[in-house]
């Protein structure tokens, strides 16, 4: 290729960047500037102008999508066999090379890489096979343990347990490490593991891949963990040079090891290193990025840029202020509606939210308008595994003689119940024609059973009687509640610090919530509540989410959404404890989830509403909410509010110099009663009172939405 036609349609930011002599360079490229572009146009440049070999320059990204996307542009312009060149991502580089060098570690020829599903029935396995009993510890803590160490280069026999829980974790990560060595097993782990210790420990090979690699490009560079970067600065060999192009701002990846601090050590670890910005936005509107500028300088820890755009202001960002989480929704799914009878296709918007648990209720109004939607990345409420175990309970419950909930739930959580006990279970039912709940209770009853499979049965029974009791309580959420408690199914994910598993509680406990408001909406009075709530969960289930080559909205956690764009974004549920998430402000990581709020915003090109609920229910619960902090860092000139067809503005308080309120006095509450006010925070429109009810304890209530009536 010419240099010419290399550098056309670039602008200058981006030509220097992929002209750059500097030894090594470190690209911060702002979102929807032409990252992959400036990427791909340096891998041409240095093979045209350079003259660098294409097989010695290695392009390292990391999704299989972006590898592939660079493959099939370079593909278009080079006449030679991409397919040999070295690019793809961390873990597709360390295969290949494991595969060339399997023989120096000891490794079988025919070695197999395992998935995460592999991994935790191999754990499972190796738990029952080495009698290890300990409740407090979940197969997939475990895993994560292993994980974390693998990604942090620590083998087993290099950690110093110092209490019991550790060294109960080592055990494991020692006898797992040991069979997967026996069989030729690697996790995804291990490939990157096995390529450190290889050039570490060889020096033959190190050599060979040292001098391979004249070229290093690295693409997402602040989502690298520990192990990643060690092997790039090892590659590099202080001799190599190496092009890393990212964004410290779009960081959001920590809570899986992404160190973004590996930006600046890169910058003190290399010599000769030259910084770009990429700031010029080729996505969204003015207003979009003055929103997303204004809010990611309230980050101290960050290189600095600021996004700008040749296009125009655009429209302003909407504010929706709902009364409660219903009219959110109603207004969201409503603005669709209308938005997509006009230039829009429902493909080209998006709704984007902090926790998965709160597409529920988008999910209940769009089926109810029977509009085509598409949870990207993942399955619908009704249909995530945690959720159906919960239904399941309650499914065997109602009806003994339901083998399908009965075969999903026996061993869940864990009770030790192998195949071989299913199997028996199984035979014994087949036998005497009898369910399979029945053939436990009958198994039971003659002591047919070895006495740890004898006490673990009893015991499932005993939970499926007490959750039998609970249909007596003619409340459906505190229904679910009991059989939540009951099965204690939440512990399955307490101790599990990983996102997932905070997803799978709070998708728990959105079941109450769900419960609540099919309570509100359905009153059948010749059908038990709890039949037509499991029969509404079967129906919501299996309708609605369109295919992939449907014309369907798209719905999506922040962090899936990293990487894709939108005309139409609505960025929903912005109040403090959902985002930024309370827990993300009890571990210090506000300054993530800020620059995940950056990514939710410069998702949008043309339009943005961003919407917030005075009132959500959670776990059941109605809770005054405060709107996020991040609304607040947006200039109010790029903004504008949209009423509510009801109810007062968020922003309009009802007090004033005169209001009789204070602390110390007595008031009545509609729902919770008559209280003392006993503390206060907060003026206009964000004023908090603490009230010491009566018979519920202490709640804070926005003064403005809490209606107190004064008791004399």
């Amino acid at each position: 290729m010419e240099t010419t036609s290399i550098l056309e349609n670039l602008n200058d930011n981006q030509k220097n960047a992929v002209c750059s002599e500097s030894k090594n360079c470190l690209v911060i490229a702002g979102a929807g500037s032409g990252k992959t572009r400036v990427l791909i146009q340096r891998i041409f440049w240095l093979i045209s102008s350079r003259k660098i070999s294409p097989y010695s320059i290695l392009a390292v990204t990391f999704t299989n999508k972006a590898a592939s996307e660079i493959k099939k542009r370079l593909q278009a312009n080079l006449k030679i066999k991409v397919e040999n060149m070295w690019v793809g991502t961390f873990h597709g580089i360390c295969y290949r090379i494991l595969r060339n060098n399997y023989s120096k570690l000891g490794m079988p020829k025919n070695f197999q890489i395992i998935d995460a599903d592999d991994q935790l029935r191999l754990i499972k396995r190796i738990i029952k096979e080495s009698d290890i009993e300990d409740d407090q510890i979940q197969p997939k803590q475990y895993v994560w343990y292993i994980n974390k160490k693998k990604d942090e280069s620590i083998r087993s026999n290099e950690v110093k347990p110092d209490d019991f829980v550790t060294k109960q974790y080592n055990l494991i990560y020692s006898i797992y490490d040991e069979y997967c060595k026996k069989v030729g097993l690697v996790d995804f782990g291990e490939i990157l593991l096995k390529v450190l210790e290889l050039l570490t420990k060889d020096q033959e090979t190190f050599v060979y891949y040292k001098n391979l690699f004249k070229e290093i490009l690295i693409d997402e560079f602040q989502d690298t963990n520990s192990i990643q970067y060690k092997l790039v600065k090892i590659l590099s060999g202080n001799e190599n040079s190496v092009f890393a192009v990212g964004d410290d701002d779009q960081s959001i990846y920590g809570w899986r090891g992404a160190v973004v601090e590996n930006i600046t050590k890169l910058q003190k670890d290399l010599s000769d290193i030259k910084v770009y910005r990429l700031e010029q936005n080729y996505r969204s509107s003015g207003n979009i990025l003055s929103a997303a500028n204004n809010i990611i300088l309230n980050n101290s820890s960050r290189m600095g840029k600021k996004l700008w755009t040749e296009d125009s202001s655009g429209e302003l960002i909407k504010f929706f202020s709902a009364f409660d989480d219903g009219e959110e929704a109603k207004f969201v799914v409503e603005k669709i509606e209308d938005l997509t009878k006009g230039d829009f296709k429902r493909s080209e918007v998006a709704i984007l939210y902090r926790s998965n648990a709160q597409s529920r209720i988008f999910e209940e109004y769009f089926i109810s308008k029977n509009i085509p939607y598409k949870i990207y990345g993942g399955l619908r409420f009704f249909e995530r595994a945690e959720i159906k175990d919960v239904l399941a309970y309650l499914r065997l419950a109602y009806n003994t003689r339901d083998d399908n909930s009965f075969e999903r739930i026996i061993n869940t959580p864990t009770r030790g119940i192998g195949e071989k006990t299913k199997s028996s279970i199984r035979e014994y039912a087949a036998k005497n024609d009898l369910p399979l709940y029945y053939a436990i209770e009958k198994m039971c009853e003659k002591k047919i059973l070895t006495n740890r499979i004898f006490e673990s049965l009893s015991g499932f029974i005993k939970v499926i009687e007490k959750i039998k009791e609970s249909f007596n309580i003619e409340n459906l959420p505190e229904q679910i509640l009991e059989v939540i408690e009951i099965t204690k199914i939440k512990n399955m994910y307490s101790s599990d610090k990983s996102e997932q598993a905070r997803s799978k509680i709070e998708n728990i406990e959105e079941l109450v919530t769900a419960a609540d408001f099919f309570s509100d909406e359905n009153q059948f009075d010749d059908i038990p509540i709890v039949e037509s709530f499991l029969a509404h969960a079967s129906l919501e289930a299996g309708e609605g989410q369109g295919t992939e080559w449907d014309d369907c909205v798209q719905l999506m956690t922040l962090h899936s959404s990293k990487g894709l764009e939108f005309p139409i974004v609505f960025l929903v549920g912005l109040e403090e404890g959902l985002f930024p998430s309370r827990l993300s402000l009890e571990e210090g990581n506000l300054e993530e989830e800020r620059r995940l709020c950056y990514v939710g915003i410069t998702r949008a090109r043309k339009l943005l509403y961003m919407t917030y609920s005075q009132i959500r229910k959670q776990y059941g619960t109605e809770e005054y909410q405060m709107p996020s902090r991040f609304i607040g860092e947006i200039p109010s000139e790029v903004t504008e509010e949209i009423r509510p067809t009801k109810g007062e503005s968020f922003f309009k308080s009802n007090l004033d110099s005169n209001n009789p309120i204070s602390i110390g006095s007595r008031v009545m509450h509609k729902k919770f009663g008559e209280g003392t006010i006993t503390a206060s925070e907060g003026n206009d429109n964000n004023a908090r009172v603490q009230v010491s009810f009566d018979k519920v304890g202490n709640k804070w209530l926005i003064l403005a939405l809490a209606n107190l009536e004064i008791l004399k």
